[in-house]
């Protein structure tokens, strides 16, 4: 089969450079088929075309070899050259492949995406405070219980003195309508409103156990590159789940935020995101969760900019959080009162970047910004000290536990920070002029730090 495949690739890739040789001379460019009959094919254009099917092969990577032979048209150009079919037809079905290829993308993200109403009183009636998004993080279906990620703003409000956490949160599934009989019931568990991310916890619920409801798949938020497809699924202006699609402008950015006035580094995105899309999703193409959307640009004269939490941050602090809540030993749930809060190691180290710059990775043929990561300083006592990090090291990778990390951006290593508990352990791998070193030392209960 293999044979057959390379022979078969590279009878199509000399057809595709005899085309542009003729191209090139002035003449009209025989189609992929006509040189294939030239070559042997004996059947009609449809026996051709069928013939392809199931071999290794994409026209993408027929295309892609034929603009280094010196092919100038469009992707649309080369289809309608080489294949002999109708512009007109070809349009519409890339049409109606992109829009069911959208509807495919987003048919689990939809099911694990929830739409959040909180209120100062117990009931589900009268004008909500507040509306806002949320997606399942774990599910439990047959108990009927589940995690749910949203922003912190969405569930609290502004009492003067601080931040408040309204009594009464419901939540209702995709496709349910907003009625008492729909409403799931919702207890906050934790959360930060330093990074405006909170937990919600569902109990037992009887709608939940009869959903089709999926918990989200999560992509590592890391590898996104901007121009990449950016799907938020929310409750738009408070009027249920709708999806709006766009692109990832720009896949990292420290913003400050008018609405608390503190910086943080979300995902820039062009997808219409609007009031009551907070906490809900920002989703791939392929429906994978990379970031949970948390605010909007609103000026005049500007359209379309809009921020997301990334999901590797999302998920870990959803994760921690969780694990806190889930260790203590709770009896009856007492509002508020035994909600958790983010606790984040730190191991005295601070870094500065240099040498920012975008660099061509040709495996995944995207181009990914980059820059040096290095210690800046170190506190004496620190662990990290003592396992033999200096001054200057400029970090290229760190491992916490299991899981390793490539440090090509300073967030890199403070996002790592997330993943850490009581007891991890914690490998730096480092640069010091041209040699390279590791320092590894193990993280306790004294390097953490509560974020509010």
């Amino acid at each position: 089969m293999k044979h057959t495949v390379s022979r078969l690739a590279c009878m199509i890739l000399c057809l595709v450079t005899v085309c542009l040789l003729l191209a090139s001379c002035g003449k009209q460019p025989a189609s992929a088929y006509d040189l294939a009959v030239k070559n042997g094919f004996v059947g009609t254009e449809e026996q051709w075309l069928a013939s392809l099917n199931g071999q290794n092969l994409r026209i993408e990577d027929i295309f892609a070899r034929a603009v280094q032979e010196g092919y100038t048209g469009s992707f649309l150009d080369f289809l309608t050259d080489y294949l002999s079919v109708d512009p007109a037809m070809l349009s519409d079905a890339i049409y109606s492949y992109q829009a069911r290829d959208t509807a495919q993308m987003v048919a689990n993200s939809l099911l694990a995406s929830v739409s959040v109403q909180c209120q100062t009183s117990g009931t589900t009636t009268g004008v909500s405070p507040t509306a806002g998004s949320g997606v399942i993080y774990s599910l439990v279906k047959n108990e009927g219980n589940a995690y749910i990620i949203t922003n912190f703003h969405v569930v609290s409000y502004d009492t003067g003195d601080g931040n408040a956490i309204y009594q009464s949160i419901f939540v209702f599934l995709y496709g349910a309508q907003r009625t008492s009989e729909n409403a799931i019931k919702a207890t906050y568990i934790g959360g930060s409103a330093t990074h405006d991310l909170a937990v919600l916890k569902v109990s037992g619920s009887e709608l939940l156990k009869n959903s089709s409801a999926v918990p989200i798949a999560a992509a590592d938020s890391d590898l996104i590159a901007a121009g990449q497809d950016a799907i938020a699924i929310g409750n738009a202006a408070g009027k249920g789940i709708s999806v709006t699609r766009g692109i990832i402008s720009i896949e990292s950015k420290e913003v400050e935020l008018s609405s608390d006035g503190k910086s943080r580094r979300l995902i820039q995105v062009d997808t219409p995101i609007n009031e009551g899309n907070s906490g809900g999703g920002l989703f791939d193409r392929n429906g994978n969760l990379i970031g949970i959307v948390t605010a909007k640009v609103e000026a005049e004269g500007v359209e379309n900019i809009g921020y997301a939490i990334p999901a590797n941050v999302a998920t870990r602090i959803a994760q921690s959080l969780i694990e806190s809540f889930e260790a203590q030993a709770l009896g009856d749930f007492i509002f508020e009162k035994n909600a958790v809060n983010l606790k984040v190691a730190e191991i005295g180290v601070t870094l500065s970047s240099a040498n920012a710059r975008a660099v061509w990775d040709a495996e995944s043929e995207i181009t990914r910004l980059t820059e040096d990561v290095t210690v800046d300083s170190i506190s004496a006592l620190s662990p990290a000290k003592a396992a033999g990090l200096k001054n200057g090291d400029v970090i290229t990778a760190i491992k916490v536990d299991d899981t390793e990390i490539s440090v090509t951006r300073a967030f890199s290593v403070t996002d790592a920070m997330l993943l850490c508990r009581a007891g991890s352990t914690v490998t730096i791998t480092y640069l010091r002029g041209t040699a390279e070193g590791s320092a590894t030392f193990t993280v306790s209960a004294s390097h953490f730090k509560t974020v509010i």
